[in-house]
């Protein structure tokens, strides 16, 4: 950020008013202040509160204009969930997988009084790793958006099929998904999570039947590949990671 300071010039005939001070540092310190609050502004030391103030408008203060020669661009708000209470609706298997942004648990067909709750909370979106038409209404009801695997092309059941193999033996495919039908949705599933989806905003609330052992495995194929360059072929590290997922996905699913 760049600030564009005044010539400023301290001492001559400055008086300090209508304040004790205990010792000459403090004089010297306040001094300075002060006379840069008359140069620059108060909002200069206090923007960042005042534009975190509920009632900002009706200090008759434009957050854009305070600071003129400051560039107006703020950051976006950070989306804040109410994690007391999500907690508090009792959800099967509830789990906050990455703070204000990422959350499981049961799939919520029939309940929409604990839909209504994930809404209440700030989840503005529902991705369910199981089909269910039922389910995807009431969400909607709601107003909450809403998506699912099987409109990616995939299965709940891919985590342990062929596409998981395909990717350990052909690490290239993750390049060419145009071929492969399963990777395209793969990499559609992981941007969603990640937030990169315009129709899926975060917070994002996920799960399958139970919200538990594929819930579990779906999120941690998503953490293996979550930061992977699309448009290059999957590294080594993510192969192997993805062979010692194989092997794990394979034996909890081989009764």
């Amino acid at each position: 950020m760049n600030i564009n300071i005044p010539n400023i010039s301290f001492g001559g005939g400055f008086v300090y008013k209508d304040r004790y001070i205990p010792n000459k540092q403090d004089i010297t310190h306040d001094v300075i202040r002060t006379d840069l609050e008359e140069k620059l502004g108060p909002y200069f030391f206090y923007f960042d509160q005042l534009v975190k103030e509920k009632d900002m408008p009706t200090l008759g203060i434009n957050k854009t204009s305070a600071l003129p020669h400051i560039s107006s661009k703020q950051p976006q708000k950070q989306n804040i969930v109410d994690e007391g209470l999500l907690e508090s609706l009792k959800i099967y298997a509830f789990r906050i997988r990455r703070k204000n942004e990422l959350y499981s648990g049961e799939q919520l067909v029939g309940k929409t009084d604990k839909i209504a709750g994930l809404k209440s909370a700030g989840i503005k979106s529902i991705y369910s790793l199981a089909p269910d038409d039922e389910y995807k209404q009431q969400v909607e009801d709601s107003g909450l958006n809403y998506f699912s695997l099987i409109q990616s092309g995939l299965s709940i059941f891919d985590i342990n099929g062929d596409m998981i193999k395909n990717l350990i033996n052909n690490p290239e495919s993750y390049v060419n998904e145009g071929n492969d039908e399963k990777i395209q949705g793969l990499k559609d599933f992981i941007k969603t999570l990640n937030g990169q989806n315009p129709d899926m905003p975060l917070p994002i609330y996920f799960g399958c039947h139970y919200g538990t052992d594929r819930t579990l495995f779906w999120y941690k194929l998503y953490k293996i590949l979550k930061d992977e360059d699309m448009n290059k072929p999957l590294s080594n590290k993510a192969v192997n990671l993805l062979a010692e997922f194989a092997q794990e996905v394979n034996e909890h699913f081989r009764w």
